[in-house]
């Protein structure tokens, strides 16, 4: 994670506010004018990477 990403996700798990163990970088996306974002990378590995995988293959059967 990045210097501030790590921050973040510091202070966010402090506040309670619970983000995947795999999670690798977050970040707040504050707009001039919006809604306030978070946006997060999970690392995929292992049987989360093949979940992923069978849901891009059941999305790919689903536009047949």
């Amino acid at each position: 994670m990045s210097e501030n990403g790590d921050h973040l996700y510091d202070a966010l798990k402090a506040e309670g506010f619970l983000l995947p163990d795999e999670c690798a970088d977050v970040k707040l996306i504050m707009p001039v004018d919006g809604v306030y974002q978070l946006e997060y990378r999970v690392n995929l590995f292992g049987e989360r990477l093949a979940q992923v995988g069978r849901a891009l293959a059941r999305m790919g059967e689903a536009q047949r």
